[in-house]
């Protein structure tokens, strides 16, 4: 009656790729001041070499205790990521008093991951009945200085979360071609290293937090398949980008209070016959927020400008997409698909501006296949 699955994990990562630049001050790199003849030198032509040097490993467990209708699984895992940011310059029309390779900037970071759960899954008659709470504790350091938009910046952070995820569910079956089932989820998510990187801590984003509500039915028989998925997706501080500069002059990710994704998926295939199949699905959808305000530069009186919106489409998110195909075995080992698909029209960003809009549009694929075995 009783499980456990423990398992260990390392990923070493290692990287860089080199940049020429072309008249760049001295001060970005800490370069002192070169005097020929009767001139101070200041900028320099150089090459730049950007590393990214990390640590990934952890462990994870999961005991599962299960006998008659009920299981139960106690489990969690500890994750560490060690991450260093830094840069050189291989090379230098004026180097000043610099030697090649030292590190004009260098950012250690550290991420410590740790969480458990308990999963309870219970089975009568028909219905399956499960529920998941999920404790997640977060520290994230990040030491030494960066480069944040163009310029050297003191990014020494450090930042701790602590999330309780839960969930809870059921399904029920009517049969062995068809069932119900229904689920209601709370998930937490810290913001990512830029959101940290290009902030200070006094005007770093706040955590996302995502409340979603799912309810389904599913046929499945030998000839037919029918799915049907409706959802509801409520966002609070979901992170959008608003054109808004933050305080060491980067555009920035920025908490909009309420936002949601409430949608319809449909999926269906028909087995016509031996060799003719059809299949289909269409997603419907409202993806908005209820109110952000956009900061938009102003060139001629200097600062940014505050427009307030109100009910406006989420970002690259279509409200309806849609595809249809057939599939046709000519004869034994040769296949013909022909896919259509349609994206609705969506924007490239969350202000629903006509001139920052995607148009709809269609594509349809054809392929043929021969199989030799």
């Amino acid at each position: 009656y009783l499980k456990l699955k423990a398992a260990g994990h390392y990923t070493r990562g290692r990287g860089y790729y080199e940049q020429f630049r072309n008249d760049d001050d001295f001060s970005t790199y800490g370069f002192d001041p070169v005097v020929l003849g009767g001139d101070t030198v200041t900028t320099t032509d150089l090459i730049r070499r950007r590393w990214l040097d990390n640590h990934f490993y952890g462990g994870i467990f999961a005991l599962t205790h299960a006998k008659n209708n009920l299981s139960l699984t106690l489990g969690g895992g500890a994750n560490q990521y060690l991450g260093a940011h830094y840069g050189e310059v291989i090379w230098a029309e004026f180097a000043s008093s610099s030697s090649i390779r030292d590190r004009y900037y260098d950012n250690d970071s550290k991420k410590t991951d740790l969480s458990s759960y308990l999963k309870a899954t219970y089975n009568w008659n028909k219905l399956t009945i499960y529920g998941d709470l999920q404790f997640r504790h977060i520290d994230y350091s990040f030491l030494g200085i960066d480069q944040v938009q163009g310029e050297i910046q003191a990014v020494d952070q450090n930042v701790k979360y602590n999330f309780i995820n839960p969930k809870a569910g059921f399904m029920y079956s009517f049969n062995y071609s068809s069932n119900i089932y229904a689920s209601v989820a709370v998930a937490n998510r810290e913001p990512v290293r830029k959101d940290f990187r290009e902030n200070t801590a006094e005007n770093r984003p706040d955590p996302e937090q995502l409340i979603n509500t799912e309810v389904g039915y599913r046929y499945n028989s030998s000839r037919l398949l029918v799915r049907a998925n409706a959802y509801h997706m409520y966002y609070n501080n979901q992170l959008i980008l608003t054109g808004q500069i933050n305080d060491v002059g980067g555009y920035t990710r920025t908490n909009v209070d309420k936002s949601y994704r409430l949608g319809l998926e449909l999926e269906a295939g028909y087995k016509i016959t031996r060799k003719l199949n059809m299949t289909g699905n269409l997603a419907l959808s409202q993806n908005k927020v209820a109110e952000f305000n956009e900061y938009v530069d102003n060139y001629d009186i200097g600062g940014q400008d505050t427009i307030t919106h109100l009910n406006t489409d989420l970002a690259f998110s279509p409200n309806i997409i849609a595809s249809a195909g057939v599939a046709y075995e000519a004869f034994k080992g040769f296949e013909i698909n022909l896919l259509g698909k349609y994206v609705g029209s969506q924007f490239l960003d969350n202000t629903s501006t006509d001139t920052r809009k995607i148009d709809s549009y269609f594509i349809s694929n054809l392929q043929l296949s021969y199989t030799i075995k």
